[in-house]
């Protein structure tokens, strides 16, 4: 990932569109979200962002936050998919006023995965249990029609139709107790109650910029999908969003920049990389330390000017700072060109 490409890109992308570029590659939960926190809080805003986002998914509740801080903080937003931003990565784009592919990008849906029970590993879909209600349903009514007309044929209809129903009637109820009893009533309630979360998120994400074309777009979204991997590019993204697009020659240069690296996920443990890749010279911090820099220059001076109205012919000469004879600041220094690096040491 070649960041010097990257920053003089996200400034040329500023210049003409007045946007802040954001990176962020993490995986969503609460420690991101807290990564993330700190660096929104401590810079001047443009008046757009543009988030360049590559997650496998996460935690819901971060996503949600995320995708309202920059909701709240700015008057347009866009995601840009340059890769990899599965399940929660999709819940943040709802909140979005445009999203932008790349060439390798993809949504996920937002079936939200639960922890196995007595296992410290792995997790399960909740379109699980409702799978397998519908199969159930299904296919105990195709048991119960086969059923009753087999046994007609067999009998050369000498058997009635009401003992022929009465026959497949305890024949499918035999077949459907059998795997209803597997299904816990307490599951069912989970699985509804956690889908619905991701529902009432995604609603109140959209209310912004009403992105999603209507309510079956997120309907589809929650439980449309066979397989929590399922590949939503951008022929599959036009028909649930208003706004997607393939991205343009500019926003194609950052994706380069980007490299094959820079567009997938990092391995789990890894610390989560945001940045704020075009920050404005004047930020909250420079403008603070430059007030407190100018005092101290002011108050040097007036000293100075002090002491030469008290001095007297044959004093020992004042010693004069190095330079233009003002006290060098310190601590001022600025690390790669304003990037921020990161320090620090239920999921869809």
């Amino acid at each position: 990932m070649d960041f010097d490409k990257l920053q003089k890109i996200s400034h040329q992308i500023a210049e003409q569109t007045d946007e802040d570029v954001w990176y962020m590659n993490a995986s969503m939960d609460r420690h991101t979200f807290n990564e993330f926190v700190q660096r929104f809080n401590d810079f001047k805003p443009r008046g757009s962002a543009c988030l360049i986002l590559i997650t496998s998914g996460g935690d819901p509740d971060a996503a949600y936050r995320i995708s309202k801080l920059i909701q709240n903080k700015y008057e347009h937003f866009k995601v840009i998919i340059p890769g990899w931003c599965k399940s929660a990565g999709t819940l943040l784009a709802i909140g979005a006023e445009e999203i932008i592919y790349g060439t390798l990008g993809e949504l996920g849906p937002l079936d939200v995965q639960m922890g196995k029970k007595d296992e410290l590993y792995g997790y399960t879909s909740g379109l699980d249990v409702q799978y397998a209600i519908n199969h159930i349903q299904n296919t105990g009514f195709k048991f119960f029609k086969d059923s009753m007309l087999n046994t007609m044929r067999v009998s050369r209809f000498q058997v009635t139709l009401k003992t022929a129903a009465e026959i497949a009637t305890g024949l499918a109820q035999s077949y459907i107790c059998k795997m209803t009893e597997q299904i816990s009533p307490m599951a069912v309630g989970e699985t509804v109650r956690i889908m619905g979360m991701a529902d009432a998120y995604g609603t109140r994400l959209n209310e912004k910029f009403k992105n999603l074309r209507s309510q079956d777009s997120l309907d589809r979204l929650v439980s449309g999908y066979p397989s929590h991997g399922f590949v939503i590019d951008l022929d599959e993204a036009e028909s649930l969003f208003k706004n997607v697009s393939y991205a343009s020659e500019l926003y194609e240069d950052v994706i380069n920049a980007l490299g094959m690296e820079g567009c997938f996920p990092l391995n789990e443990g890894i610390m989560p990389m945001i940045f704020l890749l075009n920050p404005l010279n004047n930020s909250k911090n420079d403008e603070k330390e430059g007030s407190s820099a100018n005092d101290e220059t002011d108050q040097a001076n007036a000293e100075g000017d002090d002491k030469d109205t008290a001095s007297k012919p044959g004093d020992v000469e004042e010693p004069t700072f190095e330079g233009n004879g003002s006290r060098p600041s310190e601590g001022n220094e600025p690390d790669h060109e304003g990037i921020i690096t990161d320090q620090s040491s239920e999921e869809i």
